[in-house]
């Protein structure tokens, strides 16, 4: 498993999950999932004016998915 997450945090994770009822493979996955994003998967690209909109989304989820949900 890639990443800075402690190998006994992950297999903790994973063992929690399993505990709860979820699949060996859905519970590997969701732990490697943690360490690639604790590695700096969401860092990937950097947020510019080029790439991002003015609209935050929270105010996306507001002002249209709220609305929408319900109706």
């Amino acid at each position: 498993m890639a990443g800075a997450v402690p190998a006994g945090l992950a297999r903790g994770l994973q063992g929690g999950l399993a505990a709860r009822g979820m699949s060996p493979g859905f519970a590997l996955g969701y732990a490697e999932m943690f360490a690639a994003k604790d590695s700096g998967l969401d860092d990937a690209e950097s947020r510019t004016p080029a790439n991002s909109t003015p609209t935050s989304f929270r105010e996306w989820c507001e002002t249209v998915l709220k609305p929408t949900i319900l109706g």
